[in-house]
């Protein structure tokens, strides 16, 4: 068990938490309590908050300088407060899905390890600023928004992503510029307005998975059907 020195090193911190403070004498019962709940929200990496109608982030995240992983979907977020960001500026996979978030604060930008953003089935009229600083972003998830545009800049500043999923949005064209994303493995640009996919995604040399189902798109760029490892088109209800 690889997490075994680690429960024990908290076990025992706990345990002597309990007993005395800092200076050998005896703790009383409610600071002991005090203590071991701080002791162990400090060591929390993984927290789940999903189906529980917050509307706003919680007050523990202040508590949990360890956390890496934070699931706050199926809730009534309208944004993150800057302070519980700030609070959590080690994450690397953020779930936002299904709340009813219009927009997200610059302080997101602090969680400059995050690789993972779920920001789906949101409220989302144009892509947060702040998420074009997240250089280390492999996944990012905006289906079901309301963005009329995608910014070039996806293509240019978000060269880890291997996931880009923007389905269930207003969008009538795609930057050239995601041409440039060399790891991009799966693009998902179905229910938008799309008349036709950039020729430029040929560069795309990594693509798996695309799909334009759901666009009035009546031809696909040559270069695409060259992509040597693509393995999966999906272009139902189109004019192809």
């Amino acid at each position: 068990d690889l997490l075994a020195p680690a429960r024990l090193d908290l076990a025992r911190r706990l345990h002597q938490a309990s007993f005395v403070d800092s200076e050998g004498r005896p703790r009383d019962g409610l600071a002991a309590r005090e203590l071991r709940r701080r002791l162990a929200l400090a060591e929390i990496e993984v927290l789940s908050l999903e189906d529980n109608l917050l509307a706003a982030a919680p007050e523990c995240l202040t508590s949990l300088p360890r956390l890496r992983l934070l699931t706050l979907r199926c809730n009534a977020l309208h944004t993150l407060a800057p302070e519980a960001l700030l609070a959590v500026t080690g994450l690397t996979s953020l779930d936002l899905d299904f709340n009813r978030i219009s927009d997200m604060p610059p302080e997101l930008a602090r969680c400059a390890g995050l690789r993972k953003l779920c920001l789906a089935h949101n409220r989302l009229q144009e892509l947060p600023p702040a998420v074009l600083e997240l250089t280390e972003l492999q996944i990012l998830l905006l289906s079901s928004n309301n963005l009329d545009v995608l910014p070039r800049e996806v293509g240019v500043r978000l060269q880890r992503l291997r996931v880009l999923q923007v389905d269930g949005n207003n969008l009538y064209s795609l930057p050239a510029e995601l041409g440039r994303l060399g790891r991009l493995a799966l693009l998902d640009a179905a229910d938008n307005h799309l008349p036709t996919l950039p020729p430029a995604l040929a560069g795309c040399g990594l693509l798996r998975a695309v799909s334009v189902s759901g666009n009035p798109m009546a031809c696909l760029p040559q270069g695409l059907m060259q992509l040597t490892r693509l393995e999966q088109l999906r272009a139902a209800r189109t004019l192809l």
